[in-house]
């Protein structure tokens, strides 16, 4: 990472590593099932899957504003450098900035992958939106509408977010 002390720089590394480097499914069932072994209580299936989803994603995320933050050219620290900027500043100021524009495509990818990655929270009996639809076409045995209805609200909720994701793309290239 870019952290300047190793301390947070391997902590972050390992994190990434560590939550990257294995399935989400993974994490969420040691997240649901071993988790409570070691501290001692359980956890509802509903926070299970907003922790396991959070921090799977926030190691991607990590890696997007990592991408963003080194896509900033070296003469524009050295230009904060001269200016006699703080870190902090520098980073408020001249990187962060800079460094939106080249995350935008990056990021929407991640939350459009996250809404389709909470369909498998259904493993822990967490009663998301497919395990729904399952149950309504085995009862009703209309497995066609139920499941042309599931992939339409995905739709909705993806196809505008792609939309935002290329406005946003235009806004921060000009």
């Amino acid at each position: 990472m870019t952290a300047r002390s190793r301390t947070p720089r391997v902590f972050a590394q390992v994190f990434v590593e560590i939550f990257r480097g294995t399935p989400a499914m993974v994490q969420l069932l040691w997240i649901y099932y071993a988790l409570p072994v070691l501290v001692g209580f359980q956890l509802s299936p509903f926070t299970a899957a907003v922790i396991a989803f959070s921090l799977y994603s926030a190691s991607y995320v990590a890696g997007i504003f990592k991408g963003g933050i080194e896509s900033v050219g070296s003469g524009q620290r050295e230009a904060a450098k001269s200016l006699a900027l703080t870190y902090f500043q520098e980073m408020r100021l001249i990187v962060l900035p800079q460094a939106i524009r080249p995350m935008i495509p990056a990021f929407s990818n991640q939350v459009m992958e996250m809404v389709k990655l909470t369909t498998i929270a259904s493993i822990i009996a967490y009663g998301e939106l497919v395990m729904h639809t399952k149950t309504i076409a085995d009862q009703e045995f209309r497995p066609i509408e139920a499941y042309t209805t599931l992939a339409i609200l995905f739709s909705i909720l993806l196809i505008p977010l792609a939309y935002l994701t290329l406005y946003l793309e235009k806004r921060f290239s000009r």
